[in-house]
C-alpha cells in the first residue's frame, strides 16, 4: 500500500519517520560492524564505487546562547517594587493592595530587606488619614515630596522609611 505523508495523520507520519530512522541505523550498523563480513565481493559491487559514509551530525562550535527571562516593561499601574532579597534566601517578594475607599495600603513581604512604594501611582487622598499595614503591623503614612518611599527593616521586626 502506498501512502503519501500528506494524506496520513500526524501519528502515522511520525511512525513512518521512526521506521525509516531505525532502518537507516540498522543498515549503517551492519556496514560498520566488523563481525559482519561478506565472503567474496560480487563482480557488480567491485565495479561500483564504495558508498559514501552517512553524514555525521556535527556539534556546533559554540553552544547556543542562553535565553534570558524577559523583563516586563514598566507597567504604569505597578506601584510596589522589591529592591533587595535577604542574604541566603533564594529570592523574595513583596505584594500589596490599595483600598481607595478606606485610604489603606496593605503590604506583605517575604525574604526581602528593602522595597519601594510609589505613592504617585496610587489615588491616595492625602487630606485624609492614610493607613499602611506591612506584614500585619499598621502605621500612618504621611505625604512626602518624593512619591517614591523606600522601606527597610529596623531590626525589631518592623519596617521603617529609609531616610
Amino acid at each position: 500500500m502506498r501512502m503519501s505523508l500528506a494524506t496520513c495523520d500526524h501519528y502515522t507520519a511520525i511512525r513512518i519517520a521512526c521506521a525509516f530512522s531505525v532502518l537507516s541505523l540498522q543498515t549503517s550498523c551492519n556496514r560498520s560492524n566488523p563481525s559482519h563480513v561478506e565472503s567474496e565481493p560480487s563482480p557488480q559491487s567491485a565495479a561500483q564505487p564504495p558508498e559514501a559514509p552517512p553524514p555525521s551530525i556535527e556539534k556546533p562550535a559554540e553552544p547556543p546562547p542562553m535565553i534570558s527571562l524577559l523583563r516586563e516593561p514598566d507597567d504604569p499601574t505597578r506601584w510596589l517594587f522589591a529592591s533587595t532579597s535577604r542574604e541566603g534566601a533564594k529570592g523574595g517578594w513583596v505584594e500589596g493592595s490599595f483600598d481607595p475607599a478606606r485610604n489603606r495600603i496593605d503590604i506583605r513581604t517575604k525574604d526581602i530587606t528593602r522595597f519601594e512604594l510609589d505613592t504617585g501611582r496610587l489615588a491616595i487622598d492625602w487630606s485624609k488619614l492614610v493607613v499602611i499595614e506591612i506584614d500585619g503591623k499598621s502605621a500612618e503614612l504621611r505625604h512626602r515630596e518624593n512619591p517614591k518611599i523606600e522601606f527597610e527593616p529596623d531590626g525589631a521586626g518592623h519596617w521603617k522609611v529609609k531616610e
